[in-house]
């Protein structure tokens, strides 16, 4: 997921539409997550699931909330996605590709703590 996150990070360049830009990143997520082989339950939306398995590694759950909100207004909302969204989704990639380049305990489905570098750095 790692690599995920600066895939994502190159997806919020200026040049690209604000609105763009927000959905090609989160989607950029999706599809690491698609490939990280991790099991996605039937009932599971893209979006549930990419949660789901950055929920496994050290990721701050409120950078991922903030990506997810931003993603589903800009995917599915009707107002304007504007340059300071972009900041804000810039900003918690950031804080993503920090929590995934350090070594800490990755949380397990039960919540419990484990060593987990093979996964934070999928």
């Amino acid at each position: 997921m790692r690599d995920a996150v600066h895939d994502a990070q190159d997806h919020l360049a200026p040049r690209v539409p604000p609105r763009d830009a927000v959905v090609a990143a989160w989607v950029a997520l999706e599809d690491a997550a698609a490939l990280a082989g991790a099991r996605r339950a039937p009932a599971q939306t893209p979006t549930e699931f990419t949660v789901a398995v950055l929920g496994r590694t050290p990721a701050d759950p409120g950078a991922v909330a903030t990506l997810r909100g931003l993603y589903q207004r800009a995917r599915f909302g009707r107002g304007d996605v504007t340059a300071s969204d972009v900041e804000t989704a810039r900003d918690a990639l950031d804080r993503l590709a920090t929590d995934l380049s350090t070594d800490r305990p990755v949380r397990t489905a039960a919540g419990t703590a484990r060593d987990g570098a093979e996964e934070s750095g999928a």
